[in-house]
């Protein structure tokens, strides 16, 4: 008899009370009931942004958002510059492609932070550039960008700014309109603590001006459309009512446990203790500047991290995620995300160790096991 944990780079691991509240009838979406749930749900969403803009909720995994950002901020032919230093930084320019816009990439090495420099010439040698994109948290690598100094770039040269925060909402500070990010793009399946199906979108009065000039074609994936339902406290199409039940409880948890500043707290207190926990086994870690939803590590020579995480998930019913594009097989990526306890932890890295031993590693037995023990202990209380 296992548990079985997730602790994947997302989707993560629930609350209690988000599965029961997935598990009960629910109202009809066009109801005060419902409407009622919902203005709870993005009045939290709003405190967690850090925001007085409007948040839209969509039925769509995140990449329905990052489009939805992409055609309702930019027309064909327009435009754009996008960081790429990872597998879903460069989903930014994939979608510009599929949609006729023309998108300057300002490529990174994978495991790298973008230099705020190289956007600043980019944004440069690209004019009549409308909007630059970024991704917060680079999933596929662990790696983080400086956001804050980004804004600063895209307000001197006049640009729209759009963040794909989906793995780094809740984990790393983000005050959306203090740092004047035109758009986030989040997630449910992220720190929010919900099954994936919901993207959100905060937007700011210059990106839904924006999007009410977009010659782009739109029918469901209309912000302007959405934003002016949100008056109404209502939605144009039919939402995910499950999810925004399992939402409101989620949420609801997270502001019990201190809100954004508990949150961060709680992710930077985790994150320590797995990287070191990592660099006690004598395991290398990727990212330069590691963000504090993941970490991303080499596996030991000799290991392809695809045997290792099915073996993990077979032997200990812990399941990680592997490398993606020219990392596949190279690394694995540790989640440390959402719903989370420092007993998962522990026993994620008494399996890793386990596992690593079991194919061959040669590494100090429990050297891992007692460096997280003793990081979680001094930490404090989570």
């Amino acid at each position: 008899m296992r548990k079985r944990r997730l602790l994947t780079p997302g989707p993560t691991m629930l609350p209690d009370a988000a599965f029961r509240a997935m598990g009960t009838p629910f109202p009809h979406h066009r109801t005060e009931e419902f409407r009622s749930a919902m203005r709870e749900v993005l009045g939290l969403l709003k405190e967690f942004h850090q925001t007085s803009w409007p948040i839209v909720p969509l039925t769509a995994s995140g990449s329905g958002g990052l489009e939805t950002a992409v055609i309702n901020l930019l027309s064909p032919g327009e435009k754009a510059v996008a960081v790429r230093g990872g597998k879903f930084g460069e989903r930014w320019g994939e979608i510009c492609d599929a949609w006729g816009i023309e998108c300057t990439p300002v490529d990174v090495e994978w495991g790298q932070s973008v230099d705020p420099a190289a956007v600043e010439k980019a944004l440069g040698e690209t004019p009549g550039a409308k909007v630059l994109f970024v991704t917060h948290s680079e999933t596929s690598t662990g790696a983080l960008h400086d956001v804050e100094a980004l804004s600063r770039i895209a307000q001197k040269h006049g640009v729209l700014f759009v963040v794909d925060a989906i793995t780094s909402i809740l984990i790393h500070d983000l005050p959306v309109e203090s740092w004047k990010v035109d758009v986030v793009v989040t997630g449910s399946q992220k720190a929010f603590m919900v099954p994936p199906g919901m993207a959100f979108l905060s937007v700011s009065p210059r990106a839904l001006e924006a999007a009410r000039r977009s010659k782009s074609p739109r029918y469901y994936f209309n912000l302007p459309l959405a934003v002016d339902a949100l008056a109404k406290d209502d939605t144009p199409w039919t939402t995910a009512i499950s999810l925004v039940l399992a939402l409101r409880e989620s949420l609801g948890v997270i502001r019990d446990g201190g809100g954004v500043a508990g949150s961060i707290r709680r992710h930077a207190r985790a994150a320590a203790a797995v990287r070191g926990a990592m660099q006690a086994m004598g395991l290398r870690l990727l990212p330069e500047r590691p963000s504090n939803a993941l970490t991303a590590c080499y596996a030991p020579s000799g290991i392809d991290t695809g045997v290792l995480v099915k073996r993990l998930d077979s032997d200990f019913g812990v399941r990680f995620a592997g490398g993606q594009g020219s990392l596949k097989g190279k690394i694995f990526r540790f989640g440390h995300m959402g719903y989370f306890d420092d007993l998962d932890l522990i026993g994620a890295v008494h399996a890793l160790e386990r596992t690593l031993e079991a194919l061959g590693h040669k590494g100090t037995r429990g050297a891992g096991l007692r460096a997280i023990q003793d990081a979680l202990w001094e930490g404090g209380e989570r």
